[in-house]
């Protein structure tokens, strides 16, 4: 049986990815903040339930950026990986087994991810799986 579910996340740090300027304890603290907040976030979405995966967990991201400036893909993964590692810890899923899908744009075509621009920012992740229980 196909489950789904969506949490909603801040918008990360510019620390926190892979292009932050910053010592390495500092970095890693706003790593491990922003792991938190995905793990603790997932796990009220799960509702007290740990999912049974039979396969893969797709992950597709929808971010909503504080600013209009345009982002590339490979940037916005590095962002979340943070999140991506909160996720699996929650679900206790290896995320060797997460697949991401292509990110949602806005826009058929648009490259700035900002039809939309939010004042803080956030990000919508969608996560599915089939489930074996």
């Amino acid at each position: 049986m196909l489950k789904k579910l969506e949490i909603t996340l801040p918008w990360p740090s510019a620390n926190v990815g892979l292009n932050g300027r910053m010592n390495h304890f500092a970095k890693n603290a706003a790593f491990q903040g922003y792991k938190s907040k995905a793990y603790w976030l997932t796990k009220e979405a799960l509702k007290g339930k740990f999912p049974h995966p039979s396969g893969l967990v797709c992950l597709q991201y929808t971010p909503y950026c504080p600013q209009t400036r345009r982002r590339d893909e490979d940037n916005l993964f590095g962002l979340l990986k943070a999140a991506q590692d909160g996720i699996a810890q929650a679900m206790k899923v290896d995320d060797y087994f997460f697949h991401l899908l292509p990110i949602v744009r806005h826009e058929e075509g648009d490259c700035s991810y900002f039809k939309d621009p939010k004042k803080n920012g956030f990000v919508v992740v969608a996560i599915s799986w089939s489930d074996n229980a």
